[in-house]
């Protein structure tokens, strides 16, 4: 089956079937060494192929073989080919049970998601997996496959790079790549995207209260391009859900890197009150954050780029660092505060943005968020959506920023750079150009994880 399943996929590979396949994460691009990690990756991709396909009722029965062909394969791979006979009566010891579910997750490599297969390969139920995974583990099977999806693959993936060392904003940083807010909102998965290698995680944006965030549709990919368009709206479930999960991760926990958490104002609140939603959540994050993010630079909260005007910037800046020094007695400890902006602001607001930072005694910025500009993406499919547009055609415009946020500040407020970085040369780009820290997140679609080891990688080697 195994040998069927590969070989059938291959074939369709090489003949670049509906030109589809560079666009998916094939073997190739992502380096998995694990033999029942390639034939699971060559089936999605088959399947993928497939489904692009004009004619798809053709291919249907063919599909739901291949499928049940694969799960079997995986299940023998782990030691866990279900008996014909096994029934949920004969089930009796449910720890075992628990633990060849989770085999069977591992070995999927996050390409199956559904109960119910999983289910169909241990011969039982999904009401039954469910009854026997919640009462052993305290969690639905639809936990413990996402879990798998974010924390076994990452540790497959990379490894964790601790050699490279970069101070800023008085933090010690493992190394000087990290995850960029919007991924991770409301800190769900702080441990898996920990094992991927970054330097620091930055979660977020959170808000006081939850909000589910824009409409639907409201995300959307440019492939040509490399670029990515959403119009979220700072969908989470609230600062206090964020704070718990927080705590609750072995990241936190054991102190295993730097913990950023990025801060904004609900969609309801008049923006004449955003100092306020600030504030509550600068006052619930502060015991756990290693840095706060000030973000006022969304394009998908309406009127929230007002804050980054001279007078409104003031006041915001000057009600949060009051606030912060009340904070840091309170808790005895300093925690640093960074203010994201947008690329969409010429160099003259960027002097001012600069002198803000350096009056009011901030300690970083973060350069910077997504753009409102369409011309490199106007001509392209969905390139005319509204929201903010981050990856390749941001790149530029963010590198313009850094810079004339350099000239301005020197070596006074360290900068994070983030927009555009696709590879190891566009993160040092950022660096050359005058920001001491990086960060990534729609760079990982189009180039994968291993972006995160691939800068890692860059940036130490041109630092010696």
């Amino acid at each position: 089956q195994i040998f069927i399943i590969k070989n059938i996929a291959e074939s369709f590979i090489k003949r670049g079937v509906m030109g589809q396949v560079s666009q998916l994460w094939t073997p190739q691009v992502i380096n998995f060494s694990d033999a029942d990690m390639q034939i699971t990756s060559h089936l999605y991709a088959l399947v993928q192929l497939l489904e692009q396909m004009t004619d798809r009722s053709h291919y249907q029965q063919m599909m739901l073989n291949l499928q049940q062909a694969v799960f079997y394969a995986m299940a023998d791979a782990v030691n866990t080919l279900p008996m014909a006979d096994k029934t949920e009566e004969t089930v009796n010891n449910k720890d075992l049970l628990f633990k060849q579910f989770l085999s069977l997750v591992g070995s999927s490599n996050g390409r199956i998601r559904s109960v119910t297969a999983f289910a169909e390969m241990l011969n039982i139920t999904p009401k039954y997996l469910s009854v026997v995974v919640c009462e052993v583990s305290g969690q639905t099977p639809a936990h413990w496959i996402k879990y798998y999806v974010v924390n076994i693959i990452a540790q497959r993936l990379t490894q964790t790079n601790k050699t490279v060392k970069e101070i800023s904003v008085g933090l010690d940083f493992p190394n000087p790549v990290g995850l960029a807010a919007g991924l991770d909102k409301n800190g769900s998965c702080i441990d898996g995207l920990a094992s991927l290698g970054f330097g620091f995680l930055e979660l977020g944006t959170v808000t006081p209260r939850p909000q589910p965030g824009n409409p639907k549709p409201r995300m959307f990919r440019l492939p040509d391009a490399k670029g990515l368009i959403n119009r979220m709206g700072f969908n989470n479930d609230g600062v206090d859900v964020l704070v718990e999960n927080v705590k609750a991760s072995r990241f936190y926990q054991k102190k295993r890197g730097i913990l950023g958490l990025n801060i904004g104002k609900n969609a309801i609140t008049p923006i004449e009150k955003a100092v306020d939603d600030y504030l509550i959540c600068l006052e619930k994050v502060y015991p756990v954050a290693d840095y706060i993010a000030i973000n006022i630079s969304s394009p998908n909260t309406k009127n929230l780029r007002q804050l980054q005007g001279e007078s409104e910037l003031d006041n915001l800046l000057g009600q949060l660092t009051q606030a912060r020094e009340t904070l840091a007695q309170k808790h005895a400890r300093y925690v640093p505060l960074a203010l994201k902006i947008a690329p969409d602001i010429d160099d003259e607001q960027t002097v001012h943005i600069a002198d803000a930072l350096l009056r009011h005694k901030i300690d970083g910025v973060i350069a910077t968020n997504t753009t409102i500009s369409r011309d490199a993406v106007k001509h392209l499919k969905h390139g005319l959506e509204t929201g903010g547009l981050s990856g390749a055609p941001v790149k530029d415009a963010s590198t313009h920023v850094i810079r004339a946020l350099k000239k301005v500040l020197g070596d006074a407020i360290p900068i994070i750079g983030v927009g555009g970085i696709l590879s190891g040369e566009d993160a040092q780009e950022k660096i050359d150009a005058g920001a001491s820290l990086v960060q990534v997140l729609t760079g990982m679609i189009y180039s994968g994880p291993g972006l995160v080891r691939n800068c890692i990688q860059t940036l130490r080697r041109n630092a010696q």
